[in-house]
């Protein structure tokens, strides 16, 4: 993205640096977060949390300097999901994902996920979505930085 873009053009970028269920079970993470994240090629964490290093190997100016003249502005957001209808929702736009046929479902299996590991996964989201206390959370990093 540095190579194309235009001098005194900006990179804006978002991605989740965690992902936290409730109920919690190991199961429900392994299933969807970690297999989420082994199918976007960073099985040992989210990119949001790498994000600042990702930048700055790829030539950015992500010092001191540079956030103090905002050239490089860093920051985060949320998202929270909780409530039955919202939980079910959500367990309907994750797990459809998950389908046969379905694209985010075929990035897993192209990654090394079984057809079995996509459909647990969807078995362990409708298990969570049903919980009288199910609760979402993701914190996301927000970067902005200029060329």
């Amino acid at each position: 993205m540095r190579r194309v873009l235009k001098p005194g053009g900006f990179l804006a970028a978002r991605d989740a640096a965690s992902l936290t269920w409730f109920p919690y079970t190991s199961e429900l993470h392994r299933c969807m977060t970690q297999r989420m994240f082994a199918a976007l090629g960073t099985p040992d964490a989210a990119v949001g949390g790498k994000m600042k290093g990702l930048l700055r190997a790829s030539g950015w100016d992500v010092s001191d300097e540079a956030m103090a003249q905002g050239r490089f502005v860093a920051g985060a957001g949320t998202t929270i999901v909780t409530g039955q209808d919202k939980c079910r929702w959500w367990r309907d736009s994750m797990g459809g994902r998950l389908r046969p046929g379905e694209q985010f479902r075929e990035g897993w299996v192209k990654a090394g996920l079984s057809e079995e590991q996509c459909d647990e996964a969807r078995e362990w989201l409708d298990r969570w979505a049903e919980a009288e206390d199910a609760w979402y959370g993701a914190l996301q990093s927000e970067v902005l930085i200029w060329k």
